[in-house]
């Protein structure tokens, strides 16, 4: 299978297909994702984007570490900068930034329920933080509203 325009620095991290199976998108060590036609097991180019912070230590792009789609045309990103994004896989548009979590060296992914409600991923500092999946209509970008509990404590 040929994957195109991917740099030899561009590592895979991450890959996953859209719910219809008609694109495959790809996410690579420096936080791009590159987006795949999938037709009779070929993959052809489509578009690709950047998921980074805009200034700052992170703006250059970090790790892509999971891939988790709500629908066909929004995404869960799990990056290596501390922040899971919910991104538009038509455009990469940043529609909600999820924050508070610690994920900077790990392979930590986050995940959402059935109902595409919730987010709940892990931490480097060994807590499991927890935020409501903001309304597309809404202008909210940054989301520090989260909850938090850390596993395998007993109740005193």
């Amino acid at each position: 299978m040929n994957f195109g325009l991917l740099n030899l620095s561009d590592r895979i991290t991450s890959l996953s297909f859209y719910p219809d199976g008609s694109q495959i998108a790809v996410g690579t060590f420096n936080g791009k994702i590159h987006v795949y036609d999938f037709m009779a097991n070929t993959a052809r180019y489509n578009h690709n984007f950047n998921c980074r912070n805009r200034v700052g230590k992170n703006s250059l792009g970090k790790k892509v570490t999971s891939i988790i789609f709500i629908n066909k045309r929004n995404a869960i990103i799990s990056t290596c900068d501390s922040c899971v994004r919910l991104i538009s896989m038509n455009d990469g548009k940043n529609l909600s930034k999820y924050k508070g979590n610690v994920n900077e060296n790990g392979m930590i992914r986050a995940d959402v329920d059935f109902s595409n409600d919730i987010i709940l991923t892990g931490s480097e500092n060994g807590f499991c933080y927890t935020w409501k999946i903001l309304a597309e209509d809404k202008k909210y970008l940054k989301n520090y509203n989260y909850e938090s509990f850390k596993p395998f404590e007993k109740d005193i």
